[in-house]
């Protein structure tokens, strides 16, 4: 795809008609300085989660944290019995002790900060109505059918395999590959 190029003017729904875009990332809409939250963004009030909740109610949420080491060994059933479970009951979870070094992880988060501060065109190369490409920077998942989008950028890329994968990857910067 192009490189996108868009000036400041966005409507009241957060939609910038300069871009060839039916949307803005959240990035975007920063960099311009939007001051108040674009309609486009805003859930109807019954559609958000507890609705019903009011102001200083606390709210009490147990994340399942799972062990995959034994992921290994003789507790392998075990492992992938509770991911299962925190899957199907929770919708998610935290891993702990899965062997990636955190000097990994940590230049992970920082490559992948330098890529949300690129120039606005470098990131649009990455855009994609397709949401099975392989590499895809957004909004929300499906902003054509979407009828409020998410509150916050992504960029998605594929790993496996990662020889096919690897080229398609952002060049920039220079060390994100």
């Amino acid at each position: 795809m192009a490189a996108i190029s868009c000036d400041s003017r966005i409507r009241e729904d957060g939609v910038n008609k300069s871009c060839n875009l039916g949307f803005n990332t959240v990035k975007y809409l920063s960099e311009v300085g939007v001051k108040e939250l674009p309609s486009s963004y805003i859930l109807p009030e019954a559609d958000r989660p507890n609705a019903n909740i009011t102001v200083g109610t606390q709210l009490q949420y147990d994340l399942p944290v799972i062990d995959i080491s034994g992921l290994e060994g003789p507790n392998r059933f075990q492992v992938v019995s509770a991911i299962g479970h925190a899957c199907r009951e929770t919708g998610f979870f935290q891993v702990i002790n899965h062997g990636v070094e955190e000097s990994l992880l940590s230049d992970l988060m920082k490559v992948a900060g330098e890529f949300f501060e690129l120039p606005m065109e470098e990131r649009n190369k990455f855009i994609s109505e397709d949401m099975t490409k392989a590499v895809r920077y957004g909004t929300s998942f499906n902003y054509l059918k979407d009828q409020v989008y998410c509150w916050r950028d992504f960029l998605k890329h594929y790993c496996h395999p990662l020889d096919k994968m690897l080229p398609l990857w952002p060049s920039n910067p220079s060390d994100y590959r």
